[in-house]
């Protein structure tokens, strides 16, 4: 199956981040052909995305001076800035054989490829083994459960990740701290994401074309390289 590769260094308000991103979700729920999208995207000044289910007013208490705007997945409050932030929207059908359907399973193997990526990095990490809770009840990073990424060095979280599902399509947004300007990382994660998910066909694009099209793109099998749309 063909995959679609997007960094998009487009410098975005937040607002404008998780439209691009809920309209991913959109795309993939209105059609079961849907090429799945990997969309990664850094921040041009700090901003703060809260759950979906999350109380917004809450969140821009905590955070006065900084934008703030609503993710399409849930969880709690993340301040972005020095982070890079990986976006995954694609089918349920896509990763049912290799982890079943469930919430859970869908998404520690989407979670799993940030994982071993994370590791060739020279991050030793995983998801946690346990709970860890603060009085803090608005920040994602003051609370880590079982399906976090945490650094097993420091027992720090160092991924907040959370997940959409919407008409059989799955939206998982994940913010890596402490990635913006590592240039070597996204090919590393392209790597981990094509061993874990089975990807074989990547299809990289320069441009907004993902966020207006997912179809299959005709252009021959393993395309190799940068090309642009």
């Amino acid at each position: 199956m063909q995959w679609i590769w997007f960094e998009d260094y487009k410098v975005r308000s937040a607002a404008d981040n998780m439209a691009a991103d809920q309209r991913l979700l959109d795309l993939q729920a209105g059609s079961p052909d849907s090429c799945p999208v990997v969309r990664i995207y850094t921040w041009g000044e700090p901003a703060v995305t809260c759950g979906r289910l999350q109380r917004l007013e809450s969140v821009q208490q905590a955070y006065p001076d900084l934008e703030v705007a609503r993710r399409p997945s849930g969880g709690r409050a993340v301040l972005h800035g020095d982070d890079l932030t990986v976006t995954v929207a694609l089918r349920e059908t896509v990763l049912a054989n290799a982890a079943g359907a469930s919430v859970d399973s869908s998404f520690r193997a989407i979670a799993q490829a940030v994982i071993e990526a994370l590791n060739k990095s020279g991050q030793i990490c995983g998801f946690g083994e346990g709970r860890r809770r603060a009085d803090n009840h608005v920040d994602c990073f003051a609370h880590a459960a079982s399906c976090d990424i945490v650094n097993y060095e420091t027992n720090e979280k160092i991924v907040g990740c959370a997940q959409r599902r919407v008409d059989g399509a799955i939206l998982q947004q994940m913010s890596i701290v402490r990635h913006k300007g590592n240039r070597e990382f996204p090919a590393i994660l392209r790597a981990s994401m094509s061993s874990v998910y089975g990807a074989n066909e990547w299809r990289f694009v320069d441009s907004e074309m993902a966020l207006c099209y997912t179809g299959p793109i005709s252009t021959g099998a393993n395309v190799q390289g940068r090309e642009l749309i």
